[in-house]
Formats: C-alpha cells, structure tokens, sequence
C-alpha cells in the first residue's frame, strides 16, 4: 500500500498529543503581549499628541510591563501574566475614563477582558495548571466598569479630546472589542470539537498497552465496512501462551509487563495493520491483503519468531513467551463477528495443536 497502516496509526495517535503545550501556551501568551503592547504604543503617542500628559506618562509604565511579560511568558508563570494584565488594564481604563472622560469608549474594551478571562481558565484546565478564580475576576471587571461610570458620571474629565479623535477611539474600541470576543469563541469553540475528538481517540485506546482497545478495533473495521469493504482483508487474532502461569509465577505486575512488551515488539514488526489488544492476553490484527495474503502470513511467523526469540526481563529475572495466532482472511458474505470468529477458531485450533505456531 502506497500509505501504510502504522503510517496512519502514528498519524492519529499525533493527534491524542495535549492540545495545549508549554510551547503553544507561550506563543498564545506571547502574541497577547505583542498586541497589548502596540496598542499601548499607540495610546502613548495618542495621549502624547493630545497633551494628556497623565495618560501618556502611564503608557509609558504600561510599555515597560509589556516589555517584561516577554519574561513572564519565558518563565511560563502564566497565572501571574493573566493576573498582573488584568490589573494592568483595569487601572488603565479608569484612568483613562477618569482623565478624559466617558465618551471615548476606553471602557468597552472590559466587555473583551471578561471573554478572555473565561478562554484563560479553559486553557488552564486543558493545559493541567492552577487557574485563576474567573467569577470573581468577572466580577470585579463589572464592577470596575460600574465604577468608571460612576466617576465619569461625577466627575468632569481634566482634558478633553478633539472630536474627530473621540469618534475614531469610539470606532477602534469597538472594532477591537469585537475582533477579541468572537475570536476568542471562536479559538473556545474549536477547543472544545478538539478536546472531545481528542477524548474519544483515547477513550478507545488500551490504556496499559497503547494500542487501540476492543472498542476501537471495532470502530475501526465499522469504518472499513461502511468505506470500502471487508473484502480482501485478514483478521489474526493473538494469544499470550500460558498467561495465567505467568501470573501465578512472576505476579500481576509480571504479566502487565508482558503484555506492554508484546505491544511494542508488535508495533516494531513489520506486521502492517490495525493492532489491539482485544481482551486480557488477546490481541487482534486486521490489515489488508493486497493481493497476497502469504506476505502477510510471513509476516506474522516472523513476528511470532521475535517474539520467541525475545529476552523478558522482570526484577532481574529472565524468561520466555510465545504466542498462538490464529488467521482468517474475510470470506464475502460473513458478518463482522463471524469473521472474527473464524481467526478465533484458528486461534485455538493451534493452541489444541501444541502452541507457538500460526494457524490459518
């Protein structure tokens, strides 16, 4: 095949990787403080060109924040960017209100900070970290945005912008406000089709051995049906000889150990198919023919061979393991369960048969 099977197995279990990473965490972190800082280099030569020098002056401590939350961000103290930024513009909207008053719109922009408190808990969550309290922190950007009315309300702003500045701060505020509210939904949404797509994958995957569980090889060849066919394809169904005397002999732990270590040499054998652990010390391949089924059952005996072949090493003990295999290429007109079924009698009729051996 052009692609083969544990090209595309590799492919998927890429995906089941955490969405969001130390790496990703820092380019979101530091793309917030790029876009924080250019609107605060914009404010300052704003206020700079207006003449409110209070403002400007406060930029300029703004500025050198944003400098430093490159640092925060290398350091990965996220909580504490999240938090020390939230301040940051809650004292900056105030004072801006408070300096020139409510008409320029400086206050809308909490509407987006309050969006962008409750996508940094979610990235907190997905990312395993402490997060900050979100409620409260929207509670108390509502109540800012209370207070910065209440003093506008009271209070005759100092300085007073030109008009044509007033309408295109009321134009950038809102446009802003906007662009970081419904990309922040949209940046939600996708994480959360992400997060379940990304839970389902695992939810059928074997958790001991990393191969997909009985759940998810039945998926998969429900995919198969349903896309091309079962026709042309072959099911080995796998067995650990003589697992339970592992168990009794070596311990429980002994036989979880075993089992990880067949799953891996399986998934470095040149055996190309769809691998799972099927229950207990089962293990079931599905993969296609392509025209020559003795290539494959080759294959399978050289895997077998490996397998025998290979050292078990358990606290300092050395033993051996071989496996039975059963093989079953589908017969047209089967059902799903009878041609499992078929691998499995294969199974056994090698196992009646002395062990250690491919049947098909």
């Amino acid at each position: 095949m052009a692609v083969s099977i544990k090209s595309k197995i590799n492919n998927a279990m890429q995906k089941d990787a955490v969405l969001i990473d130390a790496k990703t965490s820092r380019v979101v972190a530091n793309a917030v403080t790029v876009s924080f800082l250019l609107i605060h280099i914009s404010l300052f030569i704003l206020f700079a060109l207006t003449g409110v020098r209070p403002m400007a002056i406060f930029n300029v401590f703004s500025i050198a924040f944003y400098i430093f939350c490159f640092y925060i961000s290398y350091r990965a103290w996220y909580r504490g960017f999240v938090l020390l930024s939230l301040i940051e513009v809650l004292l900056h909207m105030t004072a801006a209100v408070y300096y020139t008053g409510w008409e320029n719109g400086f206050q809308i922009s909490l509407v987006g900070i309050t969006v962008m408190l409750v996508i940094s808990e979610y990235l907190g969550r997905m990312m395993d970290t402490k997060t900050l309290p979100t409620f409260p922190l929207c509670g108390l950007v509502m109540m800012t945005y209370i207070l910065e009315y209440i003093i506008s309300f009271f209070h005759t702003a100092p300085y007073t912008l030109p008009v044509r500045v007033t309408f295109w701060l009321n134009i950038a505020w809102a446009l802003s406000t906007f662009i970081i509210s419904v990309g922040s939904m949209i940046s939600f949404v996708w994480l959360v089709f992400s997060t379940q797509s990304m839970l389902t994958r695992r939810a059928a995957r074997d958790n001991l051995t990393g191969l997909s569980n009985r759940s998810g090889i039945r998926g998969i060849l429900e995919d198969i049906t349903e896309s091309r066919g079962l026709d042309g394809c072959w099911a080995a169904m796998m067995d650990i000889d003589d697992f339970k005397v592992i168990n009794d002999t070596y311990g429980h732990l002994c036989g979880d150990y075993v089992l990880r270590e067949v799953a891996r040499l399986m998934e470095g054998s040149n055996v190309d198919a769809y691998l799972s652990r099927w229950g207990g010390e089962e293990f079931l391949a599905v993969g296609y023919t392509d025209g020559n089924m003795q290539l494959h059952l080759d294959r399978l005996e050289n895997f077998r061979k490996d397998v025998e072949s290979h050292d078990f090493v358990y606290n300092d003990t050395h033993f051996s393991v071989t496996l039975t295999i059963g093989v079953a290429e589908y017969v047209s007109g089967e059902s799903l369960n009878e041609w499992i079924d078929n691998a499995d009698k294969k199974l056994y009729e090698g196992k009646r048969s002395g062990k250690n051996k491919v049947v098909s």
